[in-house]
């Protein structure tokens, strides 16, 4: 509850939803990055209880509800909030695939980048950064997810293969944005 007060403060005090959509990408990337090690192991198990997970889910809980007001129009991004919502409440309620959320939260990698262009920081880094995290955290670590981490529950199942196919579709219109500057 904290983490939403404090998005809902400094969005008030700047207005800017980039800032809030950097401050929880940052907060649970950084997380993630701190468990690669863990995350890689074979014997790492996507169920396995974890309190960072916990937290993580958490965090993109409040951050998912807050921000849901801003994708209403983008149907896109409105089933990647609820996609969000209905698995972070999912791991809180029932206590299970907290490891999970960790590397899902990996994914938020890119969007450090994405939220960097967006507010015009680094732009000459920012973008290339985006598209290359994007790549490797949202296509091939989520399809080595997929491929080497086995899950008992067909819901979480489900929710993971209809991510990563947003994810390819995001992906595609990444792909056609850059072709259509390269024209300009």
């Amino acid at each position: 509850m904290y983490f939403l007060l404090l998005i809902i403060t400094i969005f008030w005090l700047t207005k800017d939803n980039n800032l809030v959509c950097l401050i929880h990408a940052l907060a649970t990337s950084c997380i993630s990055i701190s468990r690669i090690p863990y995350l890689i192991d074979p014997s790492t198990n996507i169920t396995d209880s974890n309190s960072l997970g916990v937290f993580c889910a958490s965090l993109t809980l409040q951050y998912m509800v807050f921000d849901l007001v801003n994708v209403l129009n983008k149907l896109d991004f409105l089933l990647h909030h609820i996609l969000a919502i209905m698995a972070s409440c999912f791991v809180l309620y029932f206590q299970v695939y907290e490891t999970l959320v960790l590397y899902i939260e990996l994914n938020e990698i890119s969007t450090i980048f994405l939220s960097l262009a967006s507010m015009k920081i680094f732009r000459a880094f920012s973008r290339p950064l985006f598209v290359i995290c994007f790549i490797l955290f949202r296509i091939v670590w989520l399809l080595w997810v997929l491929l080497n981490k086995n899950t008992s529950s067909l819901f979480i199942s489900y929710m993971l293969y209809v991510h990563y196919a947003l994810q390819v579709y995001w992906l595609h219109k990444i792909y056609k944005l850059m072709i259509a500057r390269r024209n300009l």
